[in-house]
């Protein structure tokens, strides 16, 4: 987002431009674009027959990549057949369902458009940014400098150095968890203080709107679920299969708006508040009630269902619940393991939160247990 001539889609056809045997499908849209436009036009053969089938070849469904310039100039009807390609990858219309390849997506737009639509259209979007023309004389004459070289055009880059797409295609599968060959894990203490991470620069924010009158901050459960992405990203860029609570600072690329001050500096002091919190202890603690968890998973499991766990797992649960047999595990063991050690009060509100939640669905389930053997 930005005003109008700040090069958003220069930037944008610059990114592009890095990968090659990449099919890129750019449009600009207004008012008046059609769904066809983005979709492809209706095959008038079948069309005859009774059949609603789009000739998708060069258009969105069949992309790698997408460029959507002046996003929010196009209408509801045109930005409403976005929404399953931007997330599920997906194009369905009536019998025709196809799998989208697109890999990624830009849009620009000068200014945001409130709408239910739009909103559903921009959650689809992780990364967002708003781009603010410099005023400082040394940015303004790298521009003066950049276009004399260029012209305003994107920077050629010779074939040798671009990255072929279908290497980018199995990076964003691993990424995503897709590849069954390279996974990447992640620690669930390293996933809970993610989601702590989030919930206090949602609280900040949510003060701050609060003292000026503005509309509280949201962050989807679709938005929150692709933060993993990014965290295994992070891993990847650093060579390790493993998420570390290190990549949890990657999170500032997509929790807030780059260029918006406010909503950076509210990740900011979200983030340093939650590194205090990054001790081994509470690391340790948070591993130690998941184990609780997974405890409580294997005891309300069908028993010719019941997952088998690794021989670790079992002698982890054993120690922890004193017991000399997976199969003498109780509801009431798994609320006096859930105990703070030495009956200590919780120095994170974040892990005291968990606790408590943890334990009430202990108690939920034993009376269910109860329930189901009275019957």
């Amino acid at each position: 987002f930005s005003r109008a001539g700040v090069a958003k889609s220069l930037i944008a056809r610059s990114v592009f431009g890095i990968f090659d045997n990449a099919n890129t499908f750019a449009i600009q849209l207004t008012k008046g674009t059609p769904e066809e436009a983005l979709t492809g036009p209706l095959n008038f053969r079948l069309l005859k027959e009774g059949q609603f089938v789009h000739l998708t070849d060069g258009y969105l469904p069949e992309a790698d990549f997408a460029f959507l310039d002046e996003l929010f100039d196009g209408n509801d009807v045109a930005l409403r057949s976005l929404l399953g390609m931007l997330h599920e990858r997906r194009f369905e219309k009536g019998r025709q369902a196809l799998n989208v390849p697109l890999l990624s997506s830009i849009a620009t737009t000068n200014y945001l458009r409130e709408s239910e639509v739009t909103e559903a259209v921009l959650d689809r979007f992780p990364f967002r940014s708003t781009i603010l023309p410099s005023d400082n004389p040394y940015d303004q004459l790298r521009i003066d400098l950049l276009y004399e070289q260029q012209g305003g055009k994107p920077i050629l880059i010779p074939k040798t150095m671009k990255v072929d797409i279908e290497e980018m295609r199995f990076l964003c599968d691993v990424v995503e968890g897709l590849d069954p060959k390279h996974r990447i894990k992640a620690p669930p203490a390293v996933l809970f203080f993610k989601n702590a991470l989030i919930d206090l620069y949602l609280k900040i924010r949510a003060e701050e709107a609060k003292n000026v009158g503005a509309q509280e901050p949201y962050l989807s459960p679709r938005t929150l679920a692709k933060l993993r992405d990014v965290l295994n990203a992070s891993a990847l860029r650093d060579g390790r299969d493993t998420v570390s609570a290190a990549d949890l600072k990657a999170l500032y690329y997509a929790a807030p708006t780059i260029g918006q001050s406010n909503e950076e500096n509210a990740f900011r002091s979200a983030y340093r508040e939650i590194a205090k919190s990054l001790t081994q202890s509470s690391f340790q603690e948070v591993q130690r009630l998941y184990t609780i968890h997974r405890a409580l998973e294997g005891l309300l499991a069908d028993p010719s269902k019941r997952p088998e766990l690794p021989l670790t797992w079992i002698e982890t649960i054993k120690n922890l619940l004193h017991i000399s047999s997976i199969s003498e595990i109780t509801c009431d063991r798994l609320i006096a393991a859930a105990k703070p050690i030495g009956n200590k009060t919780d120095k994170s509100e974040y892990v005291a939160r968990f606790r408590e939640g943890l334990v009430r669905r202990i108690a939920m389930s034993k009376k269910a247990i109860e329930r189901h053997a009275q019957s």
